[in-house]
């Protein structure tokens, strides 16, 4: 950071709000590129009608808790990097609440053509089984069925070789 970053950045550290409207001021559009850029890189062109969301999230995430997040900026490097980097984490992270706030209540699909729900809680047990799942197998599992997403594409969100989204799948 040079001077003016790091005075900006302790400025909004002490609570100044003066000094937290020109952060924003200064850090929005890059900020914006980066979420743009990022949810490109992830395939992920169907949530750029999110990105205000996303944007405001990260600046959010920066200023609560008395700007905790903030204070971990490293002094000696430039900011707009470090923003860019905490953008893409932010469109994973949005992209997972989505997802996972979007998924259908297994009570609420229609019955399986040709019949009815088998009974004794069938469909109750198949959603334990996929809570029991870790994380990065249940995520992957809802992107690729609930989601529709490509190997590619959830290779790509993730960070993830094309390779282990199918031996995560395999897994499930």
């Amino acid at each position: 950071m040079d001077a003016a970053e790091r005075d900006r950045v302790r400025r909004c550290i002490a609570g100044e709000p003066a000094a937290w409207a020109q952060f924003v001021e200064r850090y929005r559009r890059p900020v914006e590129g980066a979420v743009r850029s990022a949810l490109r890189r992830f395939s992920l062109d169907g949530y750029l009608h999110h990105m205000e969301d996303i944007v405001q999230d990260l600046f959010a995430s920066l200023w609560k808790d008395g700007a905790k997040a903030l204070r971990a900026a490293d002094p000696g490097r430039p900011l707009a990097p470090w923003l860019a980097v905490l953008a893409a984490r932010r469109c994973i992270d949005y992209v997972r609440r989505e997802t996972a706030r979007r998924a259908p209540d297994p009570e609420s699909l229609p019955p399986p053509p040709g019949g009815e729900r088998p009974s004794g809680g069938g469909d109750g047990r198949v959603q334990e089984e996929v809570e029991r799942l870790p994380e990065r197998e249940r995520l992957v599992l809802r992107l690729h069925v609930l989601e529709g997403m490509r190997y590619r594409e959830i290779a790509s969100l993730l960070g993830i070789p094309i390779g282990t989204v199918g031996t995560l799948l395999a897994r499930t």
